[in-house]
């Protein structure tokens, strides 16, 4: 059964109608002829705690040339999962289809066969009922974006996801995307948060995963091993705005050439598309469940052995100093980190995206940068 990829999200209320639907996907053609966009709605067993085993609905976008479908050559070691962060979703976080900003069509350009994931919560995937209470946001962050402070008690005073439902969501899909190409490993791109979420992934499931490229890291060396006996009380999920993207964003733009502010807009708009519920509260916000995390820390990194390649543009701290941790406790004997020259936070959509695009290129086709397979390296100057 096929259909077209729509925005709105699915509610407890219709979990039991769609529980026994088969996959849905629809197929589109990109500005580039030789590329195909595939969205899918990957079904899914979920773990996060709120959601009580209900559900959920994943939304995989593919980006791919219709050669590379239609050949004959196997897909191994040319299959890769891009993983987001904490609101901007996949398919404007990879797949950003003004001019050149695109990732994935720059990967899929040169033969392999992308995907991006949104975890339950974000983007186009389900969002657990519980995100719908604005009570369930801190009462700081509700003042923030603009809502009434009136005293609400949450409805869900906790989390709403957990780093275990999460690598969950991506296990399925993981797996999925192995039957569907026919491999037995991929690789995976991961950005900030995500980072985290791919990171952590490799090290439980190495035989898995083939190759990582984690940009702007999440990482915790003192993250505790395992979750806390009780979950401890706290706001469920956060709201972020277009004003506070644009203040972040701004912090870290240190060259006169470094981005175009039109594509900041733009990020944003096409973000909020995303969340037709969060983008009608206060001035127009994109929600984001809170994550409890355990595990990925030092012990985690350095019983890793994937090859890893790190990338940070060198404006973005704290990110800076999280990347090169992580490279120090990498267990990893091909591991190197790459400083992009005049970078943010948001290095995919400003002048120095194609250093960042090429390395990881060279990175899932070679094991190497630049030559360099263990090592600090600079890029972008």
């Amino acid at each position: 059964m096929v259909k077209r990829a729509r925005t709105n999200h699915w509610i407890s209320r219709v979990f039991a109608v769609v529980m026994f639907m088969p996959l849905l996907s629809v197929t589109t053609v990109s500005a580039d002829p030789t590329l195909q966009t595939i969205d899918y709605y990957v079904q899914h067993r979920s773990l996060v705690p709120s959601m009580d085993g209900q559900i959920a609905q994943l939304y995989l976008r593919e980006k791919v040339r219709q050669a590379t479908l239609s050949g004959t050559e196997s897909f191994e070691g040319r299959v890769v999962l891009f993983i987001s962060g904490s609101y901007i979703p996949a398919e404007v976080a990879f797949d950003f289809n003004i001019d050149s900003y695109s990732w994935m069509a720059f990967l899929a350009a040169e033969g392999f066969d992308t995907f991006a994931i949104d975890i339950t919560g974000h983007g186009r995937s389900t969002r657990p009922h519980a995100m719908n209470d604005p009570c369930n946001l801190a009462d700081d962050n509700r003042l923030a974006v603009g809502l009434p402070l009136e005293s609400c008690e949450p409805s869900y005073p906790y989390r709403i996801n957990t780093v275990d439902s999460e690598w969950a969501d991506i296990n399925r899909v993981v797996d999925y995307i192995r039957e569907l190409r026919g491999v037995s490993k991929l690789s995976l791109v991961g950005w900030s948060t995500g980072g985290l979420r791919a990171g952590g992934f490799a090290a439980k499931y190495p035989e898995k995963i083939d190759r990582l490229v984690l940009f702007e890291p999440s990482y915790t060396r003192s993250l505790p091993s395992d979750p806390p006996p009780q979950p401890p009380k706290e706001a469920g999920m956060r709201a972020f705005t277009g004003s506070a993207q644009s203040e972040g964003w701004l912090r870290q733009v240190k060259c006169s050439d470094q981005y175009d502010p039109a594509i900041d807009k733009l990020v944003w708009s096409e973000t909020i598309k995303s969340d037709a519920v969060g983008a009608s509260w206060g001035d127009g916000i994109v929600r984001g469940p809170r994550t409890a995390r355990w595990f990925w820390n030092k012990d985690a990194a350095n019983g890793s052995n994937t090859p890893v390649l790190l990338l940070v543009g060198d404006h973005d701290n704290p990110f800076v100093d999280r990347a090169l941790k992580l490279y120090e406790d990498s267990g990893a004997d091909d591991k190197v980190i790459a400083y992009i020259a005049c970078a943010s936070h948001f290095a995919q959509y400003e002048s120095s995206r194609n250093y960042l695009f090429d390395a990881s290129l060279q990175w899932l086709r070679d094991v190497s940068v630049n030559g360099v397979k263990n090592g600090r390296i600079r890029i972008g100057e």
